[in-house]
């Protein structure tokens, strides 16, 4: 293994559990729309 290789990977151990080498990317988001409504009993 070189050293550019130990250097990206440095610390990281694979997952016995799945094989990964690497930690996964999660492609997940949150989204702010900006819009809020308050109810007040019977009225919006």
């Amino acid at each position: 293994m070189e050293f550019a290789t130990r250097a990206i990977h440095g610390g990281q151990e694979p997952d016995s559990s799945h094989g990964a080498v690497t930690v996964p990317i999660d492609l997940t988001s949150t989204y702010n729309t900006g819009f809020t409504r308050i109810i007040d009993r019977d009225r919006e």
